[in-house]
């Protein structure tokens, strides 16, 4: 049997911030300054995004964390994608979350000062 090799990953590409809407639809940080790694999206996830009506902007990598999943919106520096897809990346160091990142349906505003209290735009 043949061992997997692990891959050692690295985020030089930046930082992110991820972000939930609270029962208010009020958003509420759940992480800030997650270092992050641009991934080249696949013809099959672009395909497969694209046959149910989704539009892939941006595939990034972030170190794993449990409450990255779909619906979570994530900002880099002023752009504001949502989550369409999370998956979690077992064969790295340190285990791994690839999110696929769309353009979200409204634009929400995410102010880290006041998180939480902010509004829709």
């Amino acid at each position: 049997m043949e061992k997997k090799k692990l891959q050692f990953e690295t985020f030089p590409h930046g930082v992110c911030n991820l972000w939930q809407l609270d029962s208010r639809k009020k958003p509420v940080l759940l992480r800030g300054n997650v270092r992050y790694r641009e991934r080249t999206v696949g013809e099959r996830r672009n395909y497969d995004a694209e046959q149910n009506g989704h539009t892939i902007q941006r595939l990034i990598r972030i170190p794993y964390f449990e409450f990255a999943k779909t619906g979570t919106f994530v900002t880099i520096g002023k752009q504001q994608y949502k989550v369409l897809q999370a998956q979690k990346i077992f064969d790295t160091i340190p285990i791994c979350t690839d999110l696929t990142l769309e353009n979200p349906d409204i634009l929400v505003a995410f102010d880290e000062s006041e998180a939480g209290a902010g509004g829709r735009l």
